[in-house]
C-alpha cells in the first residue's frame, strides 16, 4: 500500500499517521539565548556593640550601622538613656551622703584655713583665743545640720553625676549628626567642661577666701564674735562655685560666635569702655555677696573673661568674613 492510502485510512480509521523522519522540518528561527540573571552579592551588614552601658549589656543586642531608627525606636533609646542617667545621679547622690563628713570638710576649708591665719595672729598679738578659734560654726535651727548634708549630697552628687550624664545626652543625639557636626560639637563639650571647671576652681580657691577674710576682718572690726551658721557659709560657697562655673563659660561662647563670623576682637576692643563698665556691673549684680569686696572680686574676674574673650575671638574668628578685615591698618577696628 503506497503512504497517501495510508494517511488516508489513518485519518478515516482515527489512528494518527507516522511521520516519516527523513521528511524536511520547516525553517523556524532557534529561541533566543537566555541570559543569565547575576544577582550582587550583598554585602554583610555592618555591626556595632552597644554602648557600656549596664541597661545595654543586659539586653545584650547590636545595632546596626547606618541603620534608621523609627519614632518608636527613638524613644525606646531615650529612655534607655534616661534610666541610665537617673540611676547615675541616684548612685552619686547616695555615695555623696554616704562620704558626707568628707564633702562637708571640703567646703569648709577654706574657712578653717582663714580661722587658723587670725589665730595664728591674735597668738602672736598675745591674745589668743581660749578655745583656739577665732570662727565657730553653729547652726540655729535643730534640723539644720540635716538639712546641710542633704543638700551637700545632692549638689555632690550632680557635680559627680555630670559627666555620666553628659555622656547619655551624647549617645542619643551623636548618630543623627554628621561628622562634620560631630566634630564641630565635641570641642564644645570638652571646653565647656573645662571652664566650668576652672571657674569653680577660682571661686573655691580665690574669691571665696577673699570673700570670707573681708567677713572676719569686720566681725573683728566691730568687736562681734563670728559665729556662722554651716548652712550660710555652705550655700554662700556653692553659689559662689556655681556663678563663677557659668561665668567662665563667656569665652567659650564668643569663641563660637567668632567661629560664625557673628563677633569679632576688633569688635570686643573698638567698644572696650562699655564693656568694662557692663563687666563691672554685672560682676556687682551677679556677685552672691552684698559686700564691695566679693563685688569687687567678681567684677575684676569677669574683666579676666573680658580679656580671655577676646583672645578666643582672635584665635577662632573667620577673617573672610571681617568687614574690617580688607584693611591692615586697622587690625580689624573700624576707625572713627
Amino acid at each position: 500500500m503506497s503512504e497517501p492510502e495510508n494517511n488516508e485510512s489513518a485519518l478515516s480509521t482515527g489512528i494518527p499517521a507516522t511521520v516519516d523522519p527523513a521528511a524536511p522540518i520547516a525553517n523556524t528561527p532557534p529561541p533566543p539565548p537566555v541570559k543569565p540573571v547575576v544577582v550582587p552579592p550583598v554585602p554583610p551588614k555592618k555591626t556595632v556593640p552597644l554602648s557600656n552601658d549596664p541597661i545595654s549589656r543586659f539586653r545584650n543586642k547590636t545595632e546596626v550601622e547606618d541603620a534608621r531608627m523609627g519614632f518608636i525606636d527613638h524613644l525606646m533609646e531615650l529612655r534607655k538613656r534616661l534610666w541610665v542617667s537617673i540611676i547615675a545621679v541616684a548612685a552619686c547622690i547616695l555615695v555623696a551622703l554616704i562620704f558626707y563628713e568628707v564633702v562637708y570638710a571640703f567646703l569648709l576649708e577654706p574657712i578653717r584655713i582663714i580661722d587658723e591665719k587670725y589665730v595664728k595672729i591674735y597668738s602672736l598679738a598675745g591674745k589668743p583665743p581660749a578655745d583656739g578659734h577665732i570662727i565657730h560654726i553653729t547652726t540655729t535651727e535643730p534640723l539644720g545640720s540635716m538639712l546641710s548634708v542633704i543638700w551637700l549630697g545632692f549638689w555632690a552628687g550632680l557635680v559627680i553625676a555630670a559627666p555620666i550624664v553628659v555622656y547619655e545626652l551624647w549617645a542619643f543625639v551623636s548618630p543623627g549628626l554628621h561628622d562634620k557636626e560631630k566634630g564641630a560639637i565635641k570641642p564644645v563639650l570638652y571646653g565647656g567642661a573645662f571652664f566650668f571647671v576652672a571657674g569653680t576652681a577660682i571661686a573655691y580657691f580665690i574669691l571665696a577666701p577673699l570673700t570670707f577674710d573681708f567677713f572676719l576682718w569686720l566681725d573683728l572690726r566691730l568687736k562681734v564674735t563670728p559665729n556662722w551658721t554651716a548652712e550660710k557659709c555652705v550655700e554662700l560657697l556653692i553659689t559662689m562655685m556655681v556663678v563663677s562655673g557659668l561665668l567662665w563659660e563667656i569665652p567659650l561662647l564668643v569663641a563660637g560666635m567668632a567661629r560664625f563670623g557673628m563677633l569679632s576682637a576688633g569688635w570686643l576692643l573698638k567698644y572696650w569702655r562699655g564693656l568694662t563698665f557692663g563687666s563691672i556691673v554685672l560682676g556687682a549684680i551677679v556677685s552672691p555677696g552684698n559686700d564691695l569686696i566679693s563685688m569687687g572680686a567678681f567684677s575684676g574676674m569677669i574683666l579676666g573673661i573680658y580679656l580671655i574673650s577676646i583672645l578666643m575671638a582672635a584665635i577662632f574668628y573667620r577673617k573672610s568674613d571681617d568687614p574690617y578685615a580688607g584693611n591692615p591698618s586697622t587690625n580689624g577696628i573700624q576707625k572713627s
